[in-house]
């Protein structure tokens, strides 16, 4: 429920995703459109945010058939390599940090979002060459602007569920059942978050995602209307 957490600390950031949240959500009879939430740039910017800040996964491949070249290195028939996420995930010569206002062991919401009119406006350097990232073209908006949430071009920097074919099957199932309780509680409850800082769990490095080391303390009511106070 990091999700949720990071959302609710911050007044100012649930205030503005509920706002772009308001024909998805319908807190009186608790229904939440799940194909309008998994459309919204901002919520997809944070679940992505949320799983690179705390997975912390070796990924492991092999090739059965034929020895690879993997950039300066040669992985041979057989033989097994390994991939951290927290590696890629923190790398601060690729992602964007506005100059360090926002370092990569920090929550950052618009992380990956993208402004197509600031070509500075990206969660990657504008010093990280061609050959290595090619900002994503933006979607088709009706008046031809507006900022994007996008993952491509990422492949090997943000692999939270792995990558290829071997990729997490139940990876969109996964984003549903995150997504769909978070909006849910943003929808039907007004929670004040006591616990604004969080020590995380990492003994278990390598093979699952961090998790939270004492509770959070907060104070929840259920709405008396759908409306945001």
């Amino acid at each position: 429920m990091l999700c949720s957490f990071y959302i609710l600390r911050d007044k100012d950031l649930r205030r503005r995703l509920y706002a772009s949240l308001d024909n998805a959500l319908n807190a009186d009879d608790w229904d939440v459109d799940m194909d309008k939430v998994l459309e919204n740039p901002l919520l997809s910017s944070i679940y992505a945010e949320t799983l690179r800040l705390h997975t912390q996964i070796n990924i492991t491949r092999c090739s059965p058939y034929s020895g690879v070249q993997l950039a300066s290195w040669f992985l041979p028939k057989n033989k097994l390599c390994m991939v951290g996420s927290h590696v890629s995930h923190m790398d601060e010569n690729f992602r964007n940090t506005r100059d360090g206002k926002y370092p990569v062991h920090v929550f950052w919401a618009e992380r990956f979002l993208i402004d197509p009119a600031d070509p500075n406006n990206d969660h990657v350097r504008h010093d990280v060459p061609l050959s290595v990232y090619e900002r994503p073209e933006p979607p088709k908006f009706e008046d031809g602007t507006g900022t994007f949430f996008s993952v491509k071009e990422m492949e090997g920097a943000w692999i939270p569920h792995g990558g290829g074919h071997g990729a997490c099957p139940g990876r969109h199932l996964t984003k549903r059942l995150i997504l769909y309780p978070t909006c849910l509680l943003l929808a039907a409850f007004d929670i004040e978050i006591l616990t604004q800082e969080v020590d995380m769990d990492s003994s278990r490095f390598g093979i699952r995602i961090q998790r939270l080391k004492r509770h959070v303390i907060f104070r929840i009511i259920r709405k008396a209307t759908s409306e945001v106070d």
